[in-house]
């Protein structure tokens, strides 16, 4: 055998050999695996960074090996050594090595390996892949065998387990004799002994049309038949259990799957991206389906067994034939983007609770959805369901993760159940059809101001509805944060912020195409990353505060055209701030100091003596126009109950 390698990268090579114990004689690289013991494993050849592939081998692999006048002990092939090796003729493993590392001779070609006596341990995906003739094997060996022509007459060369009950690989260069001819094996039937297929046994089998298992299967094992691309049909025998890819990307024709029975879970990739795939009947007991299952899949209609508790992450998306799903009433869990980029247009998820991330992703076609019993919604659940009207939530719904109703642009309806406990960033960010976000009455963590979503004691603003066109956003005088998102996306014109706002998350206002005015607070401490990112209409901006707050960067065009108003006597100081001085534009304005916050007896001060006022101005004894202005703390533009809660809690605040 030669190796012909070009002649590049060679001082990489020389560090690799030197650094990693690695070195070349012979026909082959090795490993030093055990330097005290001198033992050393065969390892894929390589020039530079490039790997390399060993052609034209074959007889004995070498049992031991002399270098720099040290010999050592061959034991075993490395991971992917002998990956893509092309054999000359009959390749024997000494029995003396006592294992094959994982994928150690994935994609090899030819005639025949020979497992040794020693060869005790296969790792994951050995033989994957493969383009063998025949597989054979010591009679020494403890744990493996071949079968033979007497065991089974289409089974010669398969490599089993030593009691025969697992089918470990089998050879995919396998022929058959046709007249005078060799034919590759189309099809294929497993023996009545075998009552297990291995890991990888047939992945990638470019032949295999059919596979027959008989009523006593038990298992098949991961990835056993994954890529094989001409598999047309498999009908699973009753208790077979499946593994994770076991018929996964059997994408062309595989059109027809039979499950049996008694299968407890579709494991993960088990039939993912079978385009060919039209309908599949998942019969009573299968409990769950793991991530990315049917994902790709062709399937048009699927109906879940009374059984089944659990689908997982990307289990049935992207499988553009998908319109029908009928749910059970045992689902409870549906993962991450289970159902994405599908064209549904109704589905009814009875007793689910948890919907996870993405759920719906860019279902276009999504204009119903039913959720009973559901406690949590995944972040960004509905991203782009752009059909979707609108949804009813139960009272059981407790959590709202992140952006849920992300570009759900048709969404015209919302109310926000009474045992909502969290609520995250943006969770109307593209509701173009929203006027107003609703919130139960009996809420006792949020609530709604002029169609706007806010905490119950007002304190951050959470959400504004993008269906708002050019409308003017006044801050409650309470608020001091604007949330993550909670203006992106809007259509607000103007924006008028109370004194006590002290921070602006990241993209609280970006994407904002006809915000033109902003006046932020005199307190304001802090504005994140792109908070006003893509808002190129604003021209004009006002800043309160005489120091100037950190952050406070807007689009490179604002900056020009824009005017910043300051506070008399802080020009220069907003001219050396590195963000605020990019402004050509800035003027100075007389402004007035801020007062305290519920302060409505001008005592500097919120104590009883407001929250009496408060009470009056309700009961109709004071009408003091400018002193209910100041009451009115949640901005509502009426003094009522909200607003002595929100005293009675500045007062605990400050105690």
């Amino acid at each position: 055998m030669k190796l012909r390698f070009s002649i590049f990268s060679l001082a990489l090579s020389a560090a690799l050999l030197s650094s990693a114990q690695i070195f070349e004689t012979g026909n082959f690289f090795y490993k030093v695996v055990d330097a005290a013991g001198a033992k050393v494993e065969i390892q894929r050849p390589f020039n530079g960074d490039q790997n390399l592939y060993y052609n034209g081998i074959s007889g004995t692999l070498p049992t031991s090996v002399t270098y720099n006048g040290k010999t050592y002990t061959v034991v075993g092939v490395g991971e992917r050594a002998m990956q893509g090796a092309k054999l000359s003729g009959d390749l024997i493993i000494p029995d003396s090595y006592t294992y094959l590392a994982d994928w150690a001779f994935r994609e090899v070609s030819g005639n025949s390996v020979t497992i040794g006596a020693g060869l005790t341990n296969l790792g994951l995906g050995t033989f994957s892949v493969n383009k063998l003739k025949e597989f054979k094997c010591s009679a020494a060996n403890p744990l493996f065998t071949v079968l033979t022509a007497s065991d089974d007459a289409n089974s010669e060369g398969v490599l089993v387990s030593k009691d025969k009950t697992e089918l470990v690989f089998f050879p995919g260069g396998k022929t058959t004799t046709m007249w005078i001819f060799q034919r590759p094996v189309t099809s294929y039937t497993v023996p009545s002994f075998i009552t297990s297929i291995g890991a990888y046994a047939f992945q990638n089998h470019s032949d295999l049309q059919s596979i027959t298992f008989h009523n006593g299967m038990k298992k098949i094992g991961n990835y056993a038949f994954y890529e094989c691309l001409e598999l047309t049909s498999v009908s699973i025998p009753y208790g077979c259990q499946l593994g994770v890819g076991s018929f996964g990307a059997c994408e062309f024709n595989l059109t027809s799957v039979t499950l049996g029975g008694g299968q407890t879970e579709i494991p993960a990739y088990c039939f993912f991206d079978s385009d060919a795939l039209r309908s599949i009947t998942l019969p009573e007991g299968i409990e769950t389906i793991g991530d990315f299952a049917f994902n790709y899949s062709g399937i048009t209609s699927v109906k879940f067994p009374s059984t089944l508790k659990s689908i997982g992450y990307n289990s049935f998306s992207y499988a553009p034939n998908l319109t029908s799903i009928t749910v059970n009433d045992a689902l409870e869990i549906v993962g991450e983007r289970a159902f994405g980029s599908l064209p549904i247009t109704s589905i009814d998820l009875k007793n689910v609770k948890e919907l996870g991330a993405f759920a719906f992703q860019s279902c276009p076609s999504l204009s119903s959805v039913k959720l009973d019993h559901v406690e949590r919604l995944g972040a960004t659940a509905f991203f782009g369901c752009k059909a979707l009207t609108g949804i009813n939530l139960p009272e059981s719904l407790r959590v709202m993760e992140g952006t849920t109703f992300f570009n759900c642009s048709a969404l015209a309806d919302l109310t926000i159940p009474a045992n909502v406990e969290e609520i995250g960033r943006g969770i109307l960010v593209g509701t173009y059809a929203l006027p107003e976000i609703k919130v139960n009455p009996a809420n006792e963590w949020f609530t709604a101001i002029d169609g706007c979503l806010y905490d119950k004691d007002v304190t951050k603003l959470y959400a504004v509805p993008c269906g708002k066109p050019d409308s003017a956003l006044v801050v409650p005088e309470t608020v001091d944060t604007i949330g993550e998102q909670a203006v992106r996306y809007g259509r607000v014109k103007t924006v008028t912020m109370g004194n006590n706002v002290r921070y602006i998350a990241a993209n609280a206002f970006a994407s904002n195409p006809v915000l033109e005015e902003i006046t932020l607070s005199a307190r304001l401490d802090s504005i994140k990353e792109m908070a006003f990112n893509d808002c190129e209409a604003i021209r004009k901006v006002t800043s309160l505060n005489r120091v100037p707050p950190a952050g406070g960067v807007f689009s490179g065009g604002v900056y020009i055209d824009a005017t910043l108003y300051v506070p008399r006597g802080t020009k220069e100081a907003y001219q050396a701030d590195e963000n605020w001085g990019q402004f050509f534009n800035i003027e100075e304005i007389d402004v007035e100091e801020p007062g305290v916050l519920g302060d409505l007896d001008g005592d500097g001060k919120v104590d009883v003596s407001d929250v009496n006022i408060a009470i009056n101005i309700i009961l109709g004894q004071n009408t003091d126009e400018a002193v209910k202005a100041l009451a009115d703390l949640d901005g509502d533009g009426k003094v009522d109950v909200s607003d002595v809660n929100i005293l009675i809690n500045l007062i605990l605040k400050v105690n």
